[in-house]
């Protein structure tokens, strides 16, 4: 095998960045071509997926129109600072609409005047939706028998305004 010297280690920086493939991969590939730049480059290539092809898709969050939301994550080099203005001068969100793309209108508006969807990842959901039960007759309870009975308290119930 042979040696890397300075000269060579451009060329595998290169292929590293050319590729998206690890140091090691290109090292290996290069000195297996006996350090034709060319032919590692092809190798490296047919072996492995170009990383701007691997960029994997993240889940996101899903929402439902009226859902109450709080945002946990302000920074992002993605935003302006007017939408980071707005994420920072309310406490509690409703959501509006939700998109094709699952992302979530809160109401804001650019400055050129159109709706912003910032993307649901950035929320966490206020509180879990609260159910309220009513008080089966004793016919309906014999025809359900493993539903339970759960009480109303005042406390239960929260004032969208808080």
């Amino acid at each position: 095998m042979m040696k890397i010297n300075e000269g060579m280690m451009e060329d595998i920086i290169y292929l590293q960045k050319t590729t998206g493939r690890s140091k090691e991969d290109c090292i290996e590939v290069y000195k297996n071509a006996n350090g034709d730049i060319k032919v590692a480059f092809d190798v490296l290539m047919k072996i492995g997926i170009n990383i701007g092809d691997i960029k994997k898709e993240k889940e996101k969050k899903i929402f439902q129109v009226g859902d109450m939301v709080i945002c946990t994550n302000i920074k992002s080099n993605k935003l302006t600072q007017y939408a980071i203005d707005f994420l920072s001068t309310y406490k509690y969100f409703k959501i509006i609409d939700v998109n094709d793309n699952k992302s979530i209108d809160l109401g804001y508006f650019t400055p050129d005047g159109k709706s912003f969807y910032f993307n649901p990842n950035r929320f966490e959901l206020r509180d879990k939706p609260k159910i309220e039960t009513q008080k089966l007759s004793s016919n309906q309870k014999k025809e359900n028998d493993s539903f339970q009975y759960v009480p109303i308290t005042k406390d239960m119930i929260y004032d969208i305004g808080d």
